[in-house]
């Protein structure tokens, strides 16, 4: 009997203790929840990293992730934009400093995730329909940078995608 009650409160207690996760499926398109990365360090050498999207963890209110100094210039202009131009100068400093000055290197990328209250553009805005986003286009001073939907078919071989 012992055995038993041990047995149940062990159980019960694994129960409430292990993290729940946060996301929950949507109706229409997928949520990035596990994002496993190889990064080429500077000597050379490879490092694997783990990003998990779910519950408690600092990532799990990612909206953007900047990878590359184009990524970081395109940032800190929208920054400077939506935000004036102290916040687009905050992106270029995030990207060109090391985050401690102890740090061995600067950072490999940027996450966004405080995005406060945005809204979608006021309705004055032409909406653009969606099949001028199935391929990729040259980026032009009208229509802004390429969008490339990516995952939203259950084929991942760019050969095969519409």
């Amino acid at each position: 009997m012992k055995t038993y009650l041990k047995t149940f409160a062990i159980v019960a207690l694994m129960a409430l203790t292990l993290p729940t996760s946060a996301l929950e499926p949507l109706s229409d398109r997928a949520q990035v929840k596990h994002i496993n990365s190889t990064l080429l360090m500077p000597d050379g050498s490879d490092m694997t990293v783990d990003m998990s999207f779910d519950c408690g963890s600092d990532f799990s209110e990612t909206g953007l992730i900047v990878t590359t100094e184009q990524g970081a210039k395109f940032l800190a202009h929208a920054y400077s934009e939506l935000y004036g131009q102290a916040a687009g100068e905050k992106v270029k400093q995030a990207w060109l400093t090391k985050a401690n000055p102890d740090d061995p290197r600067k950072p490999t990328m940027l996450l966004i995730n405080a995005f406060g209250a945005l809204e979608w553009p006021n309705e004055s805005t032409k909406v653009v329909e969606l099949q001028e986003f199935s391929s990729i286009k040259t980026v032009s001073a009208n229509t802004g940078p390429a969008i490339l939907q990516l995952c939203g078919t259950r084929s991942h071989n760019p050969s095969e995608l519409q």
